[in-house]
């Protein structure tokens, strides 16, 4: 028996404005096979575990178990013969230059069956297809593939197009998604190569570099384009805009690209931004739809740096007893000190509860991991608890520009470290273990992990200028620590308190306290509103700013 396979890969497709001047779905929009001319030529009895296939072709659902209803053909037939099975459309005149497009899945990759696609100007009959346009001797295995051919050569001619299966015992051909359109004249597009800081969710103030750089316009049709102007444009959390920059004008030949690079714009606050570009030509755009992109959102944060989006889709461990690391590289852009590490665990069952961990801090040598540099403390597992924040066992560690990995330990248990897979970056996530199959440290994609790791490094920066403060060996205390209803600021050198801000793990700001320029010793504030966790208080003063960790209890 042949194995059918079910795997249905979702096709992205791109609303335009052209001029269609045929389509069916074979779902109702379009005549469907009723409105389409049939020949089987071949004659031959389909298989009985293929029986209902009673016609050439026929309408069917492609078992995706969507309901999705395409044509089909088969050719695996009892006794075995080779297939021809026609399939053709109503008569389509072309006013324009016109694109024809399908969709095309072979049921079973084990036995694709292989097609051919035919033109006629001249009638409908079998005999009047003698122009071969397309032609695949296996098509797409399981999974849907756009297929398109240029009908240019027929512009102004009334034509039919058919689908001619004509395979030797194979299973079944499947076509989906038919149109013929006239592209628009013009039409141009607009996208982002991206920047350093698109692969972090979250980047620290003071490691933040210029966003809205750079944009690529692209002219998607033969036709030259003329004063194609891209603007950039950025936004803050309120939706209003911190920055804007229009390109000079430039005149694309049809199908070429032009790059275009802004100054940008580098955030001065911690918040959420918005890059936007845009493009504009003198011609009549016939796509709106794609003059408009839009990058992932830039959060600047106090001092958390992530490559997670704080959404767990899954877990990573090496195995008991390895005593290997899974860490996930960072860039240091500017001299900063690194004060803790936040980590989560998924333990559900509370397997790891009593036992100890700790994150280590490498510097990396020709983008590779090279040797220890700093640790945490340990950490001792609670049961029922997944997130912890390890501090830096010499408090703080200063890290000059270059790239980091900051990873978990795994010793005699088997970590259970949280992964998303929302936000991935290739070459930035490290595994290593003594029996480690590569010799070395290796990425995560080389064992088909294409995952981030909820692991962050906070900050704590000496050289932190907020609000035109600088440091000055500040001495700020809390206690207790933890604490759970009032927390007392203690300020032995009486500088001037302006502001203390709790933010959570994530870089969010939770509270805020005004502190009114104060020089008193001890300042009491009620934290009782916030839930159990591990927080970062800021606070500003007349000298600078410093950074601790609160814990809530």
């Amino acid at each position: 028996m042949k194995k059918i396979t079910l795997l249905l890969l979702l096709l992205s497709i791109n609303v335009t404005f052209a001029q269609v001047l045929f389509e069916d779905d074979f779902d109702g929009s379009g005549p469907g096979l009723a409105g389409w001319t049939l020949y089987d030529e071949d004659g031959l009895t389909p298989n009985a575990s293929v029986a209902q296939f009673t016609s050439a072709w026929i309408e069917a659902d492609d078992f995706d178990n969507t309901g999705d209803v395409v044509a089909m053909s088969t050719s695996w037939y009892d006794p075995a013969g080779t297939s021809d099975d026609w399939m053709v459309t109503p008569a389509i005149t072309l006013t324009g230059n016109a694109v024809l497009t399908w969709e095309e899945e072979a049921q079973d990759a084990g036995y694709p069956d292989g097609y051919e696609v035919r033109v006629s100007t001249t009638g409908n009959a079998v005999a009047d297809f003698t122009d071969v346009v397309y032609s695949t001797t296996a098509a797409s295995g399981a999974v849907w593939s756009t297929q398109s051919v240029d009908l240019t050569a027929y512009t102004g001619s009334t034509i039919y197009i058919a689908w001619r299966n004509n395979s030797t015992d194979q299973f079944v051909l499947m076509i989906n998604n038919v149109s013929v359109e006239v592209p628009p004249a013009f039409d141009v597009a607009i996208t982002s190569s991206g920047e350093l800081q698109n692969q972090y969710t979250q980047i620290p103030l003071e490691q933040i570099s210029s966003i809205g750089t750079n944009a690529t316009i692209q002219n998607m049709q033969a036709g030259a384009v003329t004063n194609a102007i891209a603007t950039v444009t950025v936004t803050d959390a309120t939706n209003a805009t911190v920055y804007t920059e229009s390109s000079a004008p430039y005149s694309i030949a049809g199908n070429a690209t032009q790059d275009v690079t802004f100054t940008g714009f580098t955030p001065t606050a911690v918040g959420t931004y918005s890059t936007t570009y845009t493009v504009t030509i003198t011609e009549a755009d016939g796509d709106a739809t794609n003059n408009t992109f839009t990058t992932m959102d830039t959060v600047v944060t106090t001092n958390t740096y992530a490559r997670d989006d704080n959404t767990v889709t899954g877990t990573l461990g090496i195995g008991a007893g390895t005593s290997g690391q899974l860490g996930q590289q960072f860039d240091v852009l500017v001299t900063e000190d690194i004060s803790s590490v936040t980590f989560q665990l998924e333990d559900t069952n509370g397997e790891l509860a009593g036992t100890t961990t700790y994150v280590t801090v490498w510097d990396m040598v020709g983008g590779v991991p090279n040797a220890i540099i700093a640790q945490t403390d340990p950490v001792t597992l609670v049961a029922g608890s997944n997130v912890y924040t390890a501090p830096i066992a010499v408090e703080p560690y200063t890290l000059a520009p270059g790239q980091y990995l900051v990873a978990i330990e795994e010793g005699a248990f088997n970590i259970t470290l949280a992964t998303t897979t929302q936000i991935f970056t290739p070459g930035t996530t490290w595994v290593n273990w003594p029996t480690n199959p590569n010799g070395t440290w290796s990425n995560n994609e080389d064992f088909n992990f294409n995952v981030s790791y909820l692991l962050r490094p906070n900050f704590q920066d000496e050289n932190l200028s907020v609000d035109n403060f600088s440091i000055n060996n500040i001495t700020i205390g809390l206690f207790p620590n933890p604490a759970s209803n009032m927390l007392t600021i203690s300020n032995p050198n009486q500088e001037q308190l302006e502001q203390a801000t709790i933010t959570d793990i994530t870089g969010r700001v939770v509270k805020t306290y005004n502190l009114n320029g104060t020089v008193e010793n001890n300042t009491t504030i009620d934290v009782s509103s916030l839930s159990s966790a591990s927080y970062f208080m800021t606070i500003k003063s007349n000298a600078g700013a410093v950074t601790k960790q609160l814990i809530i209890d």
